[in-house]
């Protein structure tokens, strides 16, 4: 399964990254633009979001 995790915590996404990266592929995006750098480039099967987001 790969994830990808959109966190702009830096500590946060290190810890839910380091543990998701156990079991699954996991990729980090910090913005919006980074995260659909990753979408154009590959498929996720998960994509986990902070509701928060600026941009």
């Amino acid at each position: 399964m790969k994830i990808l995790l959109m966190e702009d915590d830096p500590v946060l996404g290190d810890i839910v990254q380091d543990y998701l990266l156990q079991f699954y592929i996991a990729h980090r995006a910090f913005e919006s633009a980074e995260a659909q750098e990753f979408i154009d480039d590959e498929s996720y099967d998960l994509i986990s979001m902070c509701l928060e987001k600026a941009g």
